[in-house]
């Protein structure tokens, strides 16, 4: 019964490796887009969510509030100030890599690697990922290497790892 289990979580770990390594060849695939290119798909997915906001949440007096106190914080907090473009950029990075290290630490995780372990190779993987992806964007037209997007990258990391092992934690809490 042991060794059936040990080879359904390995069946499991295979499936969620393949989705890994998926969400990293969509990573590298976006990065091998020129700048033009990339510019006018980020372009595009802007003002998508701009209409789409418009339409659906500035619709009412709340909703409009809501809008208002968003992009106040925006504006007022990041570093790209109200450039949504560039804000929209940044945070598909650090999405991307949340993604991917929600997948790797599933992985470690259905293998019973112990959780400091499990932090450690998830930012690793994904940072080192992170760097890789920068380096092979250097070589495609309009595109350059950014330290930022590592940090980024990283970031997104890093926030996965944290959120699952808080709640890792108050899980094991709320069993005990």
């Amino acid at each position: 019964m042991k060794i059936l289990k040990w080879i359904i979580r390995l069946l499991l770990a295979g499936a969620v490796c393949i989705m890994a390594l998926m969400a990293g060849l969509a990573i590298f695939t976006f990065s091998a887009e020129t700048g033009e290119v990339s510019g006018q798909r980020s372009g595009q997915l802007t003002e998508w969510i701009r209409d789409n906001v418009q339409e659906h949440i500035e619709s009412s007096p709340e909703g409009r509030q809501l809008a208002e106190k968003v992009k106040g914080f925006v504006v007022r907090h990041s570093p790209w100030g109200d450039d949504w473009n560039q804000n929209i950029r940044k945070l598909a990075h650090f999405s991307e890599y949340f993604l991917m290290a929600t997948l790797i630490y599933l992985i470690l995780t259905i293998l019973r690697v112990p959780w400091w372990l499990k932090a450690i190779l998830v930012i690793m993987a994904c940072g080192g990922l992170a760097c890789l992806d920068e380096l092979h964007q250097s070589d495609v037209a309009g595109r350059v290497m950014s330290k930022k997007d590592v940090l980024i990258d990283t970031s997104g990391a890093v926030f996965a790892t944290l959120t699952y092992g808080i709640l890792g934690r108050f899980w094991k809490w709320l069993g005990s």
